[in-house]
């Protein structure tokens, strides 16, 4: 009989979960529920509000910003800090129905279910850390956090999964797709709900990511190049002259580069924007140490090339367009857009003409110190990554 009691005490203390286990679960959740809502709210604002810059943006290899503008931050167009959302809802639910159930014998399907749900969440959180590496060389401060939030709940599912119950794992198995069964019509209901949500949000979320109509509806304001043969567009008299120095493949260049066009076609008596090349590519820009835009100088020089074909601006474009929505950029398809002879244009892609037009925009963007982009140079000043309200009141007013 004292044995037969001393085994029934360890069935006991092998069901039963400790609060602390019940506390780590729900500080896991509520700080991933909040990391997830930042990166969602941070992800619209880096699309949205030109002048935004996370506070996480620390250095090339540790900054949030490069994460948030890479195509890798949407999953079935949908950001992925609005999934995480989901997730940990889904989770959250899991821990309230183990808590309400945990004397009885749903305890363990729900503390499996946990565990199933964290195993999930572990595999992307190595799945995304590995994009991170190999892909897209900078890592998310705040997305490391969702990934040590992965980790914790993993491992306490795994141990509440452990007391939950006894016997085997295929016991377990047993009894859980018994309990399912005889529940089959709530689990229906519920996966119901959950698919018909996620597929709402995949047909209906806000793809505020998509570049503007603007970008492809051509030019709707005069246009034309400078003595030193630099394209313009916007007022033949202006009252404000902009020169930008922009990268094609760089995020905050794409964004100004919308609310630019948007500031011409409101103001084309008093603006004129004039376009200047300053890709952030080591093998033609001596600013440039180490690779930040590789090929970059081959998107500005196929850039150059169109102004022979008096299609620079619906090019330039283009080409922000592609580079904002596919974080890449065919040639090809440029081509095809815009109705040029990539023939001829590939063979002036070799043409010295055109790379010394290149080296001159460099040139000059050196002598004005710019080192990095947007930079854009408004009566002698020069003004990085956006341009102050006060330097556009004059005219907006």
């Amino acid at each position: 009989m004292p044995g037969k009691i001393k085994s029934m005490e360890r069935i006991t203390q092998k069901k039963t979960i400790s609060l602390s286990c019940y506390l780590i679960l729900l500080s896991g959740v509520f700080v991933g529920l909040f990391t997830s809502v930042y990166l969602s709210i941070s992800h619209y604002r880096h699309y949205m509000d030109i002048g935004y810059q996370s506070f996480c943006a620390i250095s090339h290899s540790l900054n949030c910003d490069t994460a948030a503008q890479s195509t890798y931050a949407i999953f079935l167009d949908v950001p992925i800090g609005v999934w995480g959302i989901i997730g940990y809802l889904v989770f959250l639910l899991f821990v309230l129905l183990l808590f309400l159930g945990k004397n009885s014998e749903s305890a363990q399907v729900w503390a499996g279910c946990l565990f199933i749900t964290a195993c999930i969440f572990t595999f992307f959180s190595v799945y995304l850390a590995g994009i991170a590496t190999f892909k897209i060389h900078s890592y998310c401060l705040m997305c490391s956090v969702l990934y040590g939030v992965s980790f914790i709940l993993l491992c306490t599912s795994w141990l509440i999964w452990k007391r939950a119950g006894e016997g085997t794992v295929t016991d377990r198995l047993k009894r859980g797709l018994f309990f399912l069964r005889e529940k089959r019509r709530w689990i229906l209901f519920a996966g119901a709900g959950f698919l018909v949500v996620s597929g709402a949000l995949v047909l209906f979320y806000p793809k505020y990511w998509q570049s503007p109509e603007l970008f492809v509806s051509g030019v709707a304001v005069n246009s034309g190049i400078t003595e030193g043969g630099h394209p313009w567009m916007g007022s033949e008299k202006p009252v404000l002259t902009i020169e930008e120095y922009t990268d094609y493949m760089c995020f905050q260049c794409g964004k100004m580069h919308h609310h630019l066009r948007n500031l011409v076609s409101q103001y084309p008596d008093q603006i004129r924007l004039v376009h200047r090349h300053f890709p952030l590519d080591n093998t033609i820009n001596p600013a440039v140490k180490k690779p930040i835009h590789p090929n970059s100088g081959l998107i500005s020089l196929f850039a150059i090339i169109s102004q022979d074909h008096n299609l620079f601006w619906i090019v330039n474009d283009l080409l922000f367009r592609d580079a904002r929505e596919k974080g890449v950029i065919h040639f090809g398809d440029i081509g095809r857009q815009a109705h040029l002879d990539m023939g001829e244009i590939g063979r002036k892609m070799n043409d010295q003409i055109y790379m010394d037009k290149l080296k001159k925009d460099i040139q000059e963007g050196l002598q004005w110190g710019i080192t990095a982009t947007p930079s854009y140079v408004i009566d002698g000043k020069v003004y990085v990554g956006k341009i102050p309200d006060t330097v556009l009141r004059s005219v907006i007013q």
